[in-house]
């Protein structure tokens, strides 16, 4: 339990390192995190096609080269992520993911040809079989990287990039996996070689324009909310709108609208509607910042009225802002002054009656 505490801890650690890393280098303006990703695929991509001839013989440079040249699949998994998905951070399960496919690709290419007796080389044989399904699992996640958030949202020439972008993965694949792969007695092993290299050449162009792309056109973030189904979003707003005149018929009602002390629950009560939902309405489709602000306007649209009315020519202001619902003459002349521009002494002296 305490080890595998320990090596979330160090996942942890290491995501928050590389993440910080990644905001540091992008704000200096020196990299893009895209681009950073981009070079080390590209590395990794080309250390696979050293010939052991250039290495001398050395068994570090082999070592070297293969660690460099492993778990390409990995890094366009995660180049891909930055491209394409709003949440890109390397969370401990990503770097569980790519490290697992690492160390696999490089056990499988450090062990190739290695003869080994006894529980060694059944693991050998595990690892070996192991690596080819981890980078058919990671070309997966690219796949799924690119068209998880594809949607009635998603503008067409968005779409049209990304389904270049499958097409071409999907092209270098088949000649890579499908078509060259074990094919050296049939299209002679130079051939296969020049296929393979191609494949890596036209990822990496692929790529590096894809990027160019994405710096020309940002990703750009849908909210959950603009995301849900049209039909779905149609139903929300028009019950949105139906609670709203429901509202606005409750708060049209002079003597439930002035009365002292109104609270949202209580107009939640009226209505039959959880409380958090009337405020919803409030703030969304009727406009208001909350409910005092709402019922305020109210109270001071029915305060013009009788201010106006020649029935209530001989009460006084204070009587109006009491009848009106308001607890203070103070709290009345604020808010009528903020939603008219005048006291409410002003206003009256302006109608035509006066």
């Amino acid at each position: 339990m305490e080890q595998s505490f320990a090596r979330r801890s160090v996942l942890t650690r290491a995501s928050t390192l590389l993440n910080g890393l990644s905001k540091i280098v992008s704000a200096r303006g020196q990299r893009s995190a895209a681009s950073v990703l981009w070079w080390i695929m590209s590395l990794a991509i080309i250390s696979s096609w050293i010939p052991e001839s250039l290495l001398m013989g050395s068994s570090f440079a082999q070592v070297m080269a293969v660690l460099a040249g492993s778990a390409a699949c990995g890094w366009m998994w995660l180049l891909t992520r930055t491209l394409f998905c709003e949440n890109a951070a390397l969370t401990p399960g990503t770097l569980s993911a790519f490290g697992a496919v690492f160390v696999l690709e490089a056990a499988a290419r450090l062990t190739h040809g290695v003869a080994i007796a006894g529980f060694q080389g059944e693991l050998v044989r595990l690892i070996a079989n192991a690596e080819p399904i981890a980078c058919i699992s990671m070309i997966a996640l690219v796949f799924v990287a690119v068209l998880q958030n594809v949607d009635d949202q998603t503008t067409p020439a968005e779409k049209r990039f990304r389904v270049s972008y499958v097409c071409g993965l999907a092209l270098t694949i088949f000649v890579s996996l499908v078509w060259a792969q074990d094919a050296q007695a049939h299209i002679g092993e130079a051939t296969q070689r020049n296929a393979l290299i191609l494949c890596g050449l036209g990822v990496i162009v692929a790529t590096r324009l894809a990027i160019n792309y994405r710096q020309q056109n940002p990703l750009i973030i849908v909210s959950s909310y603009q995301r849900k189904p049209m039909a779905r979003r149609r139903r929300s707003a028009e019950g949105q709108v139906d609670l709203a005149n429901r509202i606005s018929t409750a708060l049209g009602d002079e003597d439930f609208v002035t009365v002292e002390g109104l609270k949202v629950v209580d107009l939640a009560a009226r209505l039959d509607v959880p409380a958090y939902k009337v405020t919803q309405c409030i703030t969304g489709a009727l406009g208001f910042s909350n409910f005092n602000q709402l019922l305020n306007a109210r109270r001071i649209a029915l305060a013009k009225s009788r201010l106006a009315d020649q029935g209530w020519q001989e009460k006084s202001i204070s009587t109006i802002a009491y009848s009106c619902g308001f607890a203070s003459l103070g709290t009345f002349n604020r808010s009528f002054k903020q939603l008219t521009g005048l006291t409410p002494r002003d206003y009256r002296n302006t109608l035509p009656s006066n």
